[in-house]
């Protein structure tokens, strides 16, 4: 009986040239320090913009906040605005405006804007199934 196993496979090893050895350069002052992003180029957040980050590790909260960016993010898609902390914030204070939540306590707000954030998403896709069957 033959055995096809018992074979010993010796490792293949990769022949190395000077043209495939590659040196590392160190890097300059310039490359080591993190670039600091400007206001304008900085993300937003819902945990920035209500002063809310010492909370998130609250599950409900973290969820909340969640869904409001994740209707942010859609809104500043749909208008062809950029993320930065900037737009978000106008568009922030423009849902709080709208929705009348300006003197309201943090958890009210961040629990209404979660809400108005799914209720807005619930009319985009209705909107769009009307537009499709509608032709």
């Amino acid at each position: 009986m033959s055995e096809p196993f018992k074979t010993k496979i010796e490792p293949i090893s990769e022949p190395t040239t000077e043209t495939e050895q590659v040196t590392e350069q160190p890097q300059t002052k310039a490359q080591d320090a993190p670039q600091q992003p400007t206001d304008a180029q900085e993300k937003g957040s819902v945990a920035d913009y209500l002063k809310a980050s010492e909370f998130l590790s609250d599950f409900n909260i973290k969820m909340n906040v969640s869904k409001i960016e994740k209707f942010i993010q859609g809104e500043l898609e749909e208008r062809g605005l950029e993320n930065t902390k900037a737009n978000y914030h106008v568009l922030l204070m423009e849902i709080e405006n709208l929705t009348n939540l300006k003197d309201k306590d943090l958890f009210t707000k961040i629990k209404k804007l979660s809400e108005y954030g799914e209720l807005m998403g619930k009319i985009r896709k209705l909107n769009l199934k009307k537009d499709e069957l509608l032709g």
